[in-house]
């Protein structure tokens, strides 16, 4: 909190901190959130969601080593949606952050978009995977 407040601390310094508490909120409440209360994931994703928006270089500006990731744990969090407010708010967070893929790396946007498409494709099985092991492409790619 600190570190992004102050106006003594280089941009290099504040970039770094956006950069290390996405991906703390991302780690600890979308990458395996089974056990994580759905209020706090939630909560995570609205910060995520407005990081995206107003602070693009904590995802890299959309670097796939960064946004990947977030992705990946937004992509999770789908079958965890209860109402039609947290849709939106995912859908939110993964069109901010797909754009912003799609600007710095086309390839690996392409990659996800190919691997959703066979995903929605392929019939629906009684063991879905993880989205990891659904995107094994884009995962690569992250």
């Amino acid at each position: 909190k600190n570190t992004l407040r102050s106006s003594d601390v280089s941009a290099s310094a504040r970039d770094a901190a956006l950069v290390e508490f996405a991906q703390r909120l991302v780690d600890k409440y979308l990458l395996g959130a089974a056990t994580t209360s759905s209020d706090d994931v939630f909560r995570a994703i609205k910060i995520l969601s407005s990081f995206a928006t107003q602070y693009p270089q904590a995802f890299g500006y959309g670097e796939p080593a960064r946004a990947g990731h977030a992705v990946l744990g937004l992509l999770e969090q789908l079958p965890r949606v209860a109402t039609p407010k947290q849709g939106e708010l995912v859908q939110h967070a993964l069109r901010t952050l797909l754009l912003l893929l799609r600007a710095a790396d086309a390839r690996a946007f392409a990659t996800l978009g190919g691997e959703v498409v066979q995903l929605l494709a392929a019939p629906a099985g009684a063991d879905e995977p993880a989205p990891a092991l659904r995107f094994p492409g884009f995962s690569d790619a992250c």
